[in-house]
This record gives C-alpha cells, structure tokens and sequence, in this order.
C-alpha cells in the first residue's frame, strides 16, 4: 500500500512544479492571461515532464526502478486537485501586491485620456 501513496506525492510534487512554471512567466498576470504561444520551449519542456511523470508510473521497467504503482482516476483527481492548490496561493498573492487581477483584452481609449 505504501507504492500507491509514494506515486500520488510523488505526481503531485512534479505536477505542481509543472503548474508553478506557467505562473512564473509573469509576475502580475495569471496563468490564463499569457498565451502559451509566447513560449514554445516551456510548452515542449513541460510535455517531456509530463511524459517522463508517465513512463516512470505506467511504464514497468521505470515503475520497478522508481517503485511506483499505476494511479486510477480518483487518484489523478487528487493529484491535480492538490497540485493546483499552490496557483491558488499565487492568486491571492498577486491579489495582495497589485490589487485586482489585470485583465486582458483591449482597454478604452477613454480609460487611458481621463
């Protein structure tokens, strides 16, 4: 029982990185308000991640080196779940340093005369 529990922290630590590195392109605007196009190398980075996360669990030869134990679905919910907890943190700490969220989008002239 002790492989299933070590899988989930183990996806949750490489998952929240994962997230994190999407927030870090910015300081003021949320994950959402970058497009993913800006960075084609992180995109690419983090689907190796990603893909390197899966080989270790599902793939035998890995999963016997890493002593990982294949995750169902209610345990990927909470792996995802928990993994997003810390973009959360992120938010409120933007909350606190600039106010409210910057949105994107185009702003009046009239916002910008006055």
């Amino acid at each position: 029982m002790l492989n299933p529990a070590r899988t989930m922290a183990l996806a949750t630590l490489v998952c929240a990185q994962l997230i994190h590195v999407f927030d870090c392109r910015s300081e003021r605007r949320a994950i959402w308000e970058t497009p993913l196009s800006s960075n084609p190398w992180l995109v690419a980075a983090v689907a190796s991640s990603v893909t390197a996360l899966l080989l270790a669990i599902y793939w035998p030869p890995l999963a016997a080196i890493f002593e990982t134990a294949p995750l169902q679905a209610w345990q990927w919910l909470v792996v995802l779940l928990l993994a997003s907890a810390g973009e959360l943190l992120v938010a409120i700490r933007r909350l606190i340093l600039f106010g409210r969220p910057v949105r994107c989008g185009r702003t009046s002239r009239r916002k910008h005369e006055a």
